[in-house]
């Protein structure tokens, strides 16, 4: 306020529903003049009413005036009468309202709701909802024929919930009225589409979490249908999107997408200020509450999507080798469930590969402010003989048909020093220096098999990741049970604490 222009005698601001009437000393301005800051609350409980005095010849104000005129008494009762002629209009527009907002425009099987907070009552804007979702997909839909790509609907936009039980008398069950959708959107903004870069996309997730000092600390952007990505809430800001995808394709930094978002939001509304900076922005002209009515009248019969569009995924940290083969992993997971209400799916699997490897319950607890609600925690074995490279972990909530896919860097085991050694029967032996030492139970080692010709010998074939099954001391020998990667076979055998003898198999 301090910082516009001497040329601005007053500033009249609004949408925070506050009622201050404020008065700023302008540098370079006569004395005794200020510059007035005011605003009249929210629904017309008041009136902010300036009085200016300007010269008739030179155009230039003389003085200003400003106070905040309340229209209702305490009670809420108003403070003047009403004028005949308005009221006469405003009834007959109410009567018309009243008629064309209860009728029909489609029907849904069950509750579209905003997320809640601890209680289920007050609404948590930091929560995934299958409200906003649901906005979205209706808003990418209307806007297909511009090539949109991706749809994103802020929370702040939702005022109240889509309900499927009946609101009034004629209001049966299910049936949704013009009334109700325009309760849900009553802001009659128009719809933008615009090009964003991945970069810039996870740039706006990065910014649901709002700055410091925000009224709330994070705000939960609906996403359409198709567009998933997880995050870690432990990463430090910037950071905290770990991956994106657009129907199962992992989005890279430069890729380039057409994006649908309300003028709002597209404007930078809610510091969510990456969108501003998108490029061949066209409003597209369409009312988001009329984009709504002409989705039902496409689709007369509506469900929501359970499914999560965005998973909390944090893994344990690896050893100073990476995350090798037959290494403990703890995957904790947060989001997969929402808050308005619906029932709560019970349990998350955890896939590597394709390949089942643990499950845990899902605490759906409700954590207030955030997106943090339905956390789990799985802890698996990495399967030992997998090959290094990129490998998949899959988290799946097989009742809501949640899913997301997080990659995993498996590295190579180190490689070990091999000597071979004769029965004279032709029995190959090899003895692996392994590690750690003394050998312990759960150890992975590398194996070659060596063929022996009298003269010399010859390494003709190599085992990976051996697993040392059993360890125990025997007489001051330590005694190795293995299970071989390939050959599925046990093999029994002594080792040292320094090195591991086993039978290797016939040359």
């Amino acid at each position: 306020m301090t910082g516009v222009d001497t040329n601005i005698d007053a500033i009249v601001s609004g949408h925070t529903h506050q009622v201050y009437n404020h008065a700023l000393p302008v540098s370079g301005w006569p004395a005794g003049r200020i510059r007035p800051v005011l605003q009249a609350g929210e629904y017309g409980e008041n009136i902010g009413h300036l009085a200016v005095k300007v010269d008739e010849t030179t155009h230039e104000v003389q003085s200003m005036t400003s106070e905040i005129v309340p229209l209702t008494n305490p009670d809420t009762s108003p403070r003047f009468p009403a004028d005949p002629a308005v009221s006469a209009i405003v009834s007959d527009a109410v009567a018309v309202a009243a008629v064309k907002g209860n009728e029909k425009v489609g029907s849904i099987t069950a509750d579209f709701n905003k997320a809640k907070q601890t209680g289920g009552v007050e609404d948590n804007r930091g929560g995934e909802s299958t409200l906003g979702n649901f906005v979205a997909d209706v808003q990418l839909d209307a806007t297909k024929d511009a090539g949109s790509q991706i749809a994103f609907m802020n929370p702040g936009g939702l005022r109240t919930d889509l309900t499927y039980a009946s609101w009034g008398p004629g209001d049966a069950d299910g049936s949704v009225s013009y009334r109700e959708l325009a309760n849900v959107q009553p802001f009659a903004n128009t719809l933008v589409t615009l090009t964003l870069t991945g970069a810039q996309i996870r740039q706006i997730l990065e910014q649901q979490w709002q700055p410091s000092g925000a009224s709330r600390p994070f705000l939960k952007l609906g996403v359409s249908r198709g567009f998933t990505y997880t995050y870690d809430p432990t990463k430090p800001s910037g950071a905290r999107i770990t991956d994106m995808t657009l129907a199962g394709h992992v989005i890279s930094a430069t890729d380039s997408f057409t994006v649908t978002a309300n003028k709002f939001l597209a404007d930078g509304g809610d510091n969510f200020t990456t969108f501003a900076s998108g490029t061949h922005r066209a409003d597209s002209g369409k009312i988001d509450l009329d984009s709504m009515v002409d989705y039902f009248h496409a689709h007369p019969v509506v469900s929501p999507d359970y499914s999560q569009r965005a998973i909390g995924v944090h893994l344990s940290a690896p050893d100073a080798n990476g995350y090798s083969p037959s290494d403990a992993i703890t995957v904790t997971l947060s989001s997969l469930l929402f808050s308005g209400g619906e029932a709560p799916a019970t349990r998350v699997e955890l896939d590597y590969d394709g390949v089942a490897v643990g499950s845990a319950a899902i605490d759906p607890t409700v954590v207030d402010t955030t997106d943090e609600v339905g956390r789990a925690a799985i802890t698996a074995t990495i399967p030992g003989d997998g090959e290094a490279g990129m490998h998949y972990l899959t988290v799946r909530v097989p009742e809501s048909n949640t899913s997301a896919v997080v990659p995993l860097q498996i590295s190579a085991l180190p490689a070990l020093p091999v000597s071979a050694l004769n029965d004279g029967n032709q029995t190959v032996f090899a003895s692996v220096a392994a590690s750690p030492s003394p050998v312990q139970a759960g150890s992975l080692v590398h194996l070659a098999l060596a063929g022996h010709d009298g003269r010399t010998v010859s390494v003709v074939g190599y085992q990976p990741q051996l697993k040392v099954t059993t360890a125990a001391v025997r007489g001051g020998e330590w005694m190795c049970g293995f299970r071989p990667g390939i050959r599925r076979a046990s093999i029994h055998s002594p080792c040292t604490p320094a090195t591991v003898l086993s039978s290797g198999g016939r040359r």
